[in-house]
């Protein structure tokens, strides 16, 4: 990658109203829910904010409930832990 070069290749939207993002990990059988604020996205992904015990790496499986019937699975490209158990976590839709 040269220098200065921008390794975005999508425009990314800040959430002007800190909506709050629904999803989950499936462990085997068992559904985790998790919820995450949502710092900004874009037509391929988001990022997000969450509190809790996370243990996500990149390339794990995360599944987003956009709507009621609505289920999108997605792959973590990023989870850093900020503070003592507040993660950042970047997510890429599967295509």
């Amino acid at each position: 990658m040269s220098e200065g070069k921008n390794r975005r290749t999508n425009i990314r939207f800040r959430d002007p109203d800190n909506t709050v993002v629904n999803l989950y990990i499936k462990e085997g059988t068992n559904e985790i829910p998790l919820k995450g604020l949502i710092v900004n996205e874009s037509f391929k992904g988001m990022a997000f904010i969450c509190v809790g015990n996370i243990d996500l790496s990149y390339g794990a499986e995360i599944f987003w409930i956009e709507a009621e019937n609505i289920i999108t699975e997605c792959e973590v490209i990023r989870c850093k832990e900020v503070e003592e158990s507040v993660y950042s976590l970047a997510i890429k839709i599967k295509e």
